[in-house]
């Protein structure tokens, strides 16, 4: 019970400290003026690979986890930024 209590814990965690940097790094690309996707990248390459903060298994369920939420987030991102009158200058049917 213990091993589920302190997973769990880790995944809280670790959900905490990734929304914070990804808030940072916006925050950082606006004043910046660059696209927030590309701090977004370089922060999990640095938190990840780089420093070893993060070292989770590819096939574990924190590692997915990650991947839907962070996909959910950038499609959301994007498809709340897209405008109705670009759709229509690329549309098949005129």
């Amino acid at each position: 019970m213990e091993e589920i209590t302190t997973a769990i814990h880790r995944v809280f965690y670790l959900l905490i400290a990734i929304f914070i940097g990804g808030m940072i790094a916006g925050k950082i690309a606006a004043k910046v003026k660059i696209p927030d996707v590309a701090l977004f990248l370089l922060l999990g390459i640095a938190i990840g690979p780089g420093l070893h903060l993060i070292s989770v298994e590819s096939r574990s369920f924190l590692n997915q986890f990650i991947l839907v939420l962070g996909a959910t987030l950038i499609l959301f991102d994007g498809g709340r930024n897209i405008r109705l009158q670009s759709l229509k200058k690329v549309s098949l049917i005129s």
